[in-house]
């Protein structure tokens, strides 16, 4: 990648989490000399009460960071002269990178912006020992229940997640879940379509999200654009966890390869 090229990364965070969770990782990015930006998935932070989680489909998660990302493409125009070519990379995290798989389709990013994609830990499929299933979910949403989830570790198997992570116990709507695992199914179906440079990263040791069926469905997908690196040490918040530094050091090598 040229050195006058505009570098730019954009960071959306996984299911009941916030742009807290990406803070670690971006500080790392913007370090190296690129340009950093956070977007929210509304009522997913840890500090609102679950009863705004009836109030959003993904949908609505969709259109908001549909529009979030809108608006930093036209800050990246305004800052970018029309002889430098931009460089955007959209990095998801768990549910985030399900959005952004379906927001590159969406999306008809400026010729004059290489968009590619990086999956950290991608929630293609969910270990159901941890949450409800899809049939318990459906019928949470009909009666209106909730769930009780406990976050006494959210994965991350690093005490640095404690700095970035409010550990919280929350009765959560199951239709939050219902509509995570509606993402799952349209972004599994849309990943097979893309054809810009994607890379997932994923930790062998992830207890929410089981590496054998992300390796197993990527593998299974013909695509020469896919890089698959897989972790040792990890827990499922991969960014903040022991393999931390190879995470970021990943993607700013797959950036890096960017022409």
């Amino acid at each position: 990648m040229s050195e006058n090229a505009n570098r730019n990364v954009i960071l959306i965070h996984g299911f009941l989490g916030s742009p807290q969770n990406m803070q670690l990782l971006g500080d790392k990015l913007q370090d190296s000399g690129l340009d950093v930006y956070y977007v929210k998935i509304p009522g997913q932070d840890p500090e609102l009460e679950s009863e705004l989680l009836f109030a959003y489909t993904y949908k609505d998660w969709l259109k908001s960071i549909k529009d979030q990302i809108e608006k930093i493409l036209c800050e990246i125009k305004t800052k970018n002269s029309s002889s430098t070519t931009s460089y955007l990379t959209i990095i998801g995290f768990s549910m985030g990178a399900l959005l952004s798989i379906i927001l590159y389709k969406q999306m008809n990013f400026r010729s004059n912006i290489k968009t590619n994609l990086i999956l950290l830990s991608p929630a293609f499929y969910i270990n159901k020992n941890f949450f409800p299933s899809p049939f318990r979910s459906f019928f949470g949403v009909v009666s209106k229940q909730k769930y009780k989830m406990k976050y006494t570790n959210p994965g991350c198997n690093h005490p640095r997640w404690k700095n970035y992570y409010k550990p919280i116990t929350r009765d959560i709507p199951y239709r939050a879940f219902f509509e995570l695992y509606k993402l799952s199914k349209i972004s599994r179906y849309i990943f097979k379509k893309l054809s810009c440079r994607i890379l997932i990263v994923h930790s062998k040791k992830d207890v929410l999200v089981p590496y054998e069926k992300i390796v197993k469905f990527s593998n299974s997908v013909k695509k020469n654009n896919c890089e698959i690196v897989l972790l040792e040490k990890s827990n499922h918040f991969i960014q903040l966890d022991f393999d931390y530094d190879k995470v970021c050091d990943e993607c700013i090598k797959f950036m890096e390869k960017t022409e």
